[in-house]
């Protein structure tokens, strides 16, 4: 299971709406639901924000036979991969 699938479980087991997660996340839904398909790499903050959403840590976001491994680029903008 990857990292979008289990966001989409954890977001789901907590009866939240994408629109409803978007929302917390100060984001459109289509970006929101990008994040769960998989089509974008997702942000360092917004994994820690979805960590705090969902009270869990990044670990438990993180696919356990793959990890993550986050690039830092010059902007100051946080990408995992």
């Amino acid at each position: 299971m990857g990292m979008h699938d289990k966001i989409r479980m954890m977001r789901e087991l907590r009866q939240l709406s994408q629109e409803d997660m978007a929302e917390k996340m100060n984001m459109s839904p289509s970006g929101y639901a990008k994040i769960e398909r998989g089509e974008t790499r997702l942000q360092y903050d917004k994994l820690v924000q979805i960590a705090q959403i969902f009270n869990v840590s990044l670990s438990d976001l993180v696919d356990n036979d793959k990890g993550v491994i986050f690039f830092m680029n010059k902007n100051g903008n946080n990408t995992s991969a």
